[in-house]
């Protein structure tokens, strides 16, 4: 069996759990919640995958060993995780529940590993109950929060959202060979891409989610795809950014997703606004 299997077979499942959540809601905003919960999960990964190198992936899809790790590490956690972390904010499942579905998932990193296309180091699978566990009730508490019209939580979520959508985009880009961040702060190229990636993706859905909670302004939003683009220009400058296009075929590019990530990230403020009056 390849290797791929596995995984796709997990990307399959969250999908099946993320649309009967949205169906059985009638919100297709639940997909603004997933990728607000995907961030979440994104942050730990660049921990724990990236610095400190808990573990390894082998869905052998792609060429480059750290993408591939990094695309099996998308499959079985950020995809299955934010699904059921949906489902547990959306119908507040009961602890009992969560455990259950916790020992399921170790019971899936256990298979993974008999597979061969899972490998830990220093990570442990009790570490992984616990963070699911508490993982699961941020979840439910995440979601009361919204309907309760937290600002930070509202701010945090359209953050978490933004650095989501553009990290997948970044990884993306990577993949296809558009562009590297090279820093030479780790000896393999993707490790050292995707940490870069990773930095700057973060203060890129810090500027997304400050600018659109400070102003409602179209005018003021507009501004904000080429001020991201202005991130990457000094790290073009000082040679950490290596652009394998024709720099302004990479600009179009780059500012034709950064629109694409603004107008999600208006529909997603409205929708976690929305919440808030449902609630009320």
């Amino acid at each position: 069996m390849p290797n791929f299997i596995p995984f796709l077979v997990l990307v399959i499942i969250s999908a099946a759990i993320l649309i009967q959540t949205g169906a059985h809601n009638r919100q297709i905003g639940i997909a603004a919640l997933f990728l607000c919960f995907s961030g979440m999960v994104y942050t730990a990964e660049f921990f724990v995958l990236i610095i400190w190198d808990g573990y390894r992936y082998f869905p052998h899809v792609l060429k480059n060993s750290y993408y591939d790790n990094a695309l099996g590490a998308v499959a079985s956690n950020l995809f299955i995780i934010p699904s059921l972390a949906t489902a547990a904010a959306v119908y507040q499942i009961k602890i009992r529940w969560l455990i259950l579905i916790a020992a399921a998932l170790i019971g899936v990193e256990f298979l993974f590993e008999w597979l061969g296309v899972y490998q830990r180091y220093w990570w442990r699978k009790e570490y992984t109950f616990i963070v699911l566990v508490t993982f699961f009730l941020l979840a439910k508490f995440w979601m009361r929060a919204l309907q309760a019209g937290r600002s930070p939580v509202r701010f945090l979520s359209l953050w978490m959202l933004v650095w989501a959508s553009a990290g997948t985009i970044m990884y993306i880009l990577s993949v296809l060979n558009v562009r590297h961040y090279l820093s030479g702060l780790y000896a393999d190229a993707g490790r050292d891409d995707l940490f870069v990636s990773t930095v700057t993706g973060m203060i890129k859905g810090l500027i997304f989610a400050s600018v659109l909670t400070w102003t409602r302004k179209i005018h003021w939003h507009l501004l904000v795809p080429p001020l991201i683009l202005g991130v990457d220009l000094p790290l073009y400058g000082f040679g950490i950014l290596h652009i394998e296009i024709a720099f302004w075929k990479y600009a179009l590019i780059y500012l034709l997703f950064a629109f694409l990530l603004l107008w999600l990230a208006r529909y997603a403020h409205a929708y976690f606004n929305k919440l808030n009056r449902t609630a009320a």
